[in-house]
Parts: C-alpha cells; structure tokens; sequence
C-alpha cells in the first residue's frame, strides 16, 4: 500500500521547491507516506553505486554553487531536495523492487498509471458535462505536466504490447495523453515513440498501428465533442503560416514567456560559466536583469510571468544555476541513460522513460521533477539485488 501512496503523491506536483515551505511540506509528506517507518524498520538506506555515482556528481554540483549563489536560501533547499531524492526516495523504492522484483514492481506502477489514466478520462467526462471549458490535468498544476508524468506508462506499454503482453494499456495511455489536448502532450509523445523506435526496433510496427488507431479515434472524438478550440491551442495556430520560418515564428510566440527564459539562462551562464548562479537561482536572475536583447523580439507587455520565474529549460538551467560541473553531471547522466536504454528489461524501459521526460520538458519545467528523478533511480537499479530483511 505504501508503494501505490508513494507513487502517487511523489509523482504529481504535490512537493514543490518553495522557499520557506520546503521543509514543513517535505516532512508532512514523509510522514504521511510513511518513509520514515520504511527507514525504522530496515534501521538502514540502500542505495547501488550506479545511483549513488549519479546523485553525489548532481550534489556535488550543487555544493559548489552555493558559495556565490545569488539565492542562498533556494540553492540550500535545492541541495535539501536532492539528498531527500537520493537518500529516502531511491532507497525506498530499491527495497520495493528488491522484494517485489522486476516483473510484479512493474505491474505495481503500471496499476498506478491505470488509476491515474482512469481519473483523468473521468475528470474529462465530467468537465464535458459541465461545460466549464477548461481541460483535465489530474492533480498538476496544468495539462503539460500531467503529459510528462505520463510517458513512461506510454513506453512500458508499447514495449509490452510488442512482446504481445497487454496492448490495451497502449490505447489507454495514448488515449490519456490525447484528452490533454496540450502541445507538451503532443510533442511528449512524439519524442517517446520515438525513443522507443529508437532503441527497442521490434517496437515498430506497435507504434505504427496504435497511433493510426488513435488518430481515427481522435477525429471521432474531435467530431463529438466540437473539441476544435482545443486543437487549435495545440497545433491549430500553425495554419496560419507561410513557411516553416513562420511556423518556427508562431512556435515561439506561442511559447510565451518560455523563449525569453531561455535567453535569460543562456545570459546567466556565461555570466558565471564554471560554479553558476547558484542551484535554484534562476528566479533571482530574472528578476534583477533585463530582458536579453535577444529575446526582445518574443517579449508581449502583457506577459507579467517573465521575472521571477525559472529558466524553464532543464539542461540550460543546470548550466546556468550550477556551471560547468553541472552540465558535465547532467551529460554523465545522459550517456548512462543511453548505454541502459540498449540493453533490455525493466531498467531499459526506465531508462527510455526518463530521456523522453526530459525531453518533454524542454521548454517546460526544472529538472528537479520528482517523477522524473524516480525513472532515473529504478534505471540503475540491478538487475540482481539481495537485500537482507531486518526482521529476519
């Protein structure tokens, strides 16, 4: 039971890195989960060297960025969130797999995506019947983050369903990503399949026939519903164009403030290129320097979300906020998840799923995503773990 309330509230946006909040919000989860009776009762962490190797390059990029933080408190709380991370959240999920294995810990976190999934066509339904307008997005703050949470329900799924497992969780999960009716949800889900393609070939001919599948279900539903201003939120607005430099024009205008954090990073690296701003930082930048020049061309003075706010993009801002050191953290970090997304088995499609999640929020989010963070620990879990029960 631990495990389905664990993956639940860690993988939406229940935790939050927020100054001054961090700490009570991080404890009342904790104990609320029960991670702390986890740790009494097998009086001991565990974590493998793959994860450990991982977390200590990341920490130790934090550490060093702390010194000249221009956002002291925040650097510390990102440093506090990533040893909760490494040290509560990964050990607990090791003992799980090690005393469930690869195959039932699977189905475990395949039934918490199915309950996910479920809740939100239910949440669809209903704000169908109510006519309120607004579109489904579970317990996230918006549509874009619920998509990302759920790419690798998406990757488990068409891995299985090519060794002829269970296809119905491919539909489910597509099906689920559709009601979002968001450009991140779209574009996670390219990035994914081709992920997938990419590294598991027998998977092909899977992903061919569920999204053929899906596009007729979707003119279905498209055509029920009248959902047409939804589409046009997604990709409707490229109609519009007259080249793909235009296109190019009206993605970055539709990105909102997004590019111009961008550039802000971009700034604030070479402004600092070896230790960085500081972890967690990116909210002070922007707010006491001005708009690059380059990202000028995108600014709209209505948009009053450009300062104090992150830099959106999770590998600038790992750049930015921490320097050299952690961008050489975050492409170890790369290179170990491509090597395992070669091999085969659970951790593969762990693996596969972080990748793509990172890629989903390109221009999305920071990369201290939780759910994120989770798919990275259980892809460098072994194959083999032994764990001795205390209670023995």
């Amino acid at each position: 039971m631990l495990f389905y309330i664990n993956s639940f509230l860690l993988g939406g946006d229940t935790v939050a890195i927020q100054v001054g909040s961090i700490s009570v919000r991080l404890v009342a989860i904790t104990i609320l989960i029960g991670l702390f009776q986890h740790v009494t009762q097998y009086k001991s962490l565990i974590l493998y060297s793959k994860q450990m190797h991982i977390y200590v390059l990341f920490i130790g990029a934090i550490i060093l960025s702390i010194p000249q933080s221009i956002d002291i408190a925040r650097s510390i709380a990102y440093l506090f969130w990533m040893v909760f991370l490494a040290a509560i959240q990964t050990s607990y999920f090791n003992f799980e797999y090690s005393k469930r294995g690869p195959i039932n810990f699977e189905n475990a976190l395949l039934n918490v995506y199915r309950f996910c999934t479920v809740a939100l066509f239910v949440e669809f339904g209903i704000k169908l019947l109510l006519g309120d307008g607004s579109r489904p997005h579970l317990f996230f703050y918006e549509p874009a983050h619920t998509a990302i949470f759920m790419i690798p329900y998406l990757v488990i799924a068409v891995i299985n369903a090519s060794s002829n497992l269970n296809s119905k969780d491919v539909l489910l999960s597509l099906g689920g990503m559709l009601i979002l009716f968001s450009a991140t949800a779209l574009f996670s889900v390219i990035g994914a399949l081709f992920l997938v393609a990419l590294f598991v070939p027998k998977t092909r001919a899977t992903i061919t026939s569920a999204i053929a599948t899906l596009m007729t279900i979707a003119a279905i539903l498209i055509l029920t519903t009248g959902a047409n201003e939804y589409i046009n939120l997604m990709i409707g607005f490229l109609a519009s164009a007259d080249d793909f430099s235009t296109a190019l024009e009206l993605i970055f205008h539709r990105s909102g403030t997004r590019i111009i954090r961008f550039y802000y990073g971009v700034d604030a690296f070479f402004s600092a290129p070896w230790f960085g701003i500081g972890a967690g930082a990116a909210n002070a930048y922007t707010s006491v320097h001005d708009i690059p020049s380059e990202a000028i061309q995108y600014y709209d003075s209505e948009w009053d979300d450009v300062f104090a706010n992150p830099f959106v993009n999770p590998f600038i801002e790992v750049s930015a906020t921490m320097g050299i050191f952690g961008a050489l953290a975050l492409i170890f970090l790369a290179i170990r998840l491509i090597v395992t997304s070669r091999e085969q088995g659970f951790q593969q499609k762990m693996a596969i799923s972080a990748m793509a999640m990172f890629l989903g929020i390109f221009l999305e989010s920071t990369f201290l995503r939780h759910y994120i963070w989770l798919m990275v620990s259980l892809a460098f879990i072994p194959y083999k773990s032994h764990i001795i029960n205390s209670k023995k």
